[in-house]
């Protein structure tokens, strides 16, 4: 039916409602996948925003509609790496909202781990202070830093989180990821972690 509607009226496929969002951003937010292909093949534009700054790959996300996040990134390469109006990137939303399978989706994609939200934090960081070991252990196989080397934010690397925080589970995960990282890491006072 709506493929006939898109077939028969002339309209303007990127019209967009009183809040800015057109057809595909809101069916996105229903979950509508069927729709949304129907209307990229129509040459929507696929990165419309949120008055949020919110594109269709943060919504999925935060919606978690691991199909749709697919979608996305093998049908239209939606790019990975964009932020919202607050600094988060699809993967800073996964990790907030415990969306595994999104996460994995994004970092299989090959999602940039190292991108800051607006408090500085980046997602390992972020899944740390929320005890979510299983996102972390997914951020660190993805290659997510556990020790920053720059001087300036040594003390924040999230291996000294883990440390403080006595997480054992992470610091044998990264051990096992990176072996002898915690013999190499130094605290501020030059001393080894073990």
């Amino acid at each position: 039916m709506v493929a006939a509607l898109l077939r028969n009226l002339k309209i303007n496929i990127n019209q967009t409602n009183n809040e800015g969002l057109n057809a595909f951003w809101i069916a996105c937010q229903q979950g509508f996948s069927s729709i949304m292909v129907l209307l990229a093949s129509k040459k929507i534009d696929l990165l419309n925003r949120s008055e949020h700054g919110m594109n269709c790959l943060h919504l999925a996300v935060n919606k978690n509609y691991p199909d749709i996040v697919r979608l996305l990134l093998v049908n239209y390469s939606f790019p990975l790496n964009h932020t919202t109006n607050q600094g988060l990137t699809a993967v800073s939303i996964a990790v907030f909202r415990q969306h595994h399978q999104c996460l994995e989706l994004l970092i299989n994609a090959g999602a940039d781990l190292e991108v800051a939200n607006a408090q500085g934090m980046t997602p390992l960081q972020l899944c740390l202070k929320l005890r979510d070991n299983f996102s972390a252990k997914f951020l660190i196989r993805g290659g997510a830093l556990a020790y920053f080397p720059e001087i300036e934010r040594q003390h924040q690397s999230p291996i000294f989180y883990l440390v403080k925080t006595q997480n054992v589970v992470m610091l044998e995960e990264l051990n096992n990821k990176s072996p002898g990282i915690l013999r190499d890491v130094r605290t501020s006072d030059g001393s080894s972690l073990i």
